[in-house]
């Protein structure tokens, strides 16, 4: 995992993260992160004749069960900068 700013203190204990002077969250970026999540596991909750889903919210991804071939689901991702 890449993280974009580096938290001065991050404490689990209190579920705290302490962030440097002009740092700050996106909490869009969680919220789509646990919808996508969410809506995944409801899917495959209420579906029983799904094997996998993906769900895409703008780029949070979050994958459950299996792809169609019963296999685990693989993502390439392309870095436009470095051209791989």
């Amino acid at each position: 995992m890449i993280l974009i700013f580096q938290p001065q203190r991050l404490t689990t204990k209190h579920c705290s993260i302490h962030l440097n002077e002009g740092q700050q969250l996106d909490y869009g970026g969680f919220l789509k992160g646990y919808l996508a999540e969410l809506i995944a596991k409801n899917i495959m909750k209420y579906s029983s004749n799904i094997i996998g889903v993906i769900v895409n919210l703008g780029g949070d991804i979050h994958t459950e069960g299996l792809d169609k071939n019963g296999n685990k689901f693989i993502f390439n991702i392309y870095n436009p900068i470095a051209r791989e």
